[in-house]
């Protein structure tokens, strides 16, 4: 599979760290995003087709973008007295989890939370072909009655 980038570093500055964070950083902005793009969907393959199609979901590019700031400040250093490195963090484990909590992706991976309808394209029950029943029983009989009673109950007419 392709590597895909769902975030810019457009997108970084607005919902990463701003552009002075990355004093320090040596790495490659673009080459973090699309690392932080394939982690964001080792969560979502088991419930979406990924890659996703352009526009992205914005809580896509948001988690990618969290989830790459967090490793620009595991490289450049990670200062506890200051707030905005905490406030990094605390995003990281929002979508990662805590001891004992789940976070965003889990949920997003077992279904707790949900993307926008638009970006899936998995297909779900119901979308296949029509249920059909079939029975030793010629027309007109009882059998031929539950089908047309199940039809009727089952499309709602």
């Amino acid at each position: 599979m392709a590597s895909v980038q769902y975030a810019t570093a457009g997108d970084f500055g607005d919902h990463g760290l701003p552009p002075q964070a990355l004093d320090g950083f040596a790495g490659d902005l673009d080459e973090l995003l699309k690392k932080a793009s394939a982690k964001f969907n080792t969560y979502a393959r088991g419930r979406y087709t990924v890659p996703f199609a352009v526009p992205y979901p914005d809580e896509v590019i948001e988690a990618v973008c969290w989830l790459a700031a967090y490793q620009v400040m595991t490289v450049r250093g990670y200062d506890p007295n200051n707030e905005s490195d905490r406030a990094i963090e605390d995003r990281y484990r929002d979508l990662t989890g805590r001891p004992g909590q789940k976070g965003w992706l889990q949920d997003l991976s077992s279904g707790r939370v949900n993307l926008a309808v638009d970006a899936d394209t998995t297909p779900t029950v119901g979308e296949g072909a029509p249920i059909i029943v079939i029975t030793s029983e010629g027309r007109g009989g009882i059998a031929e009655y539950d089908r047309w009673r199940f039809d009727r109950n089952f499309w709602g007419n």
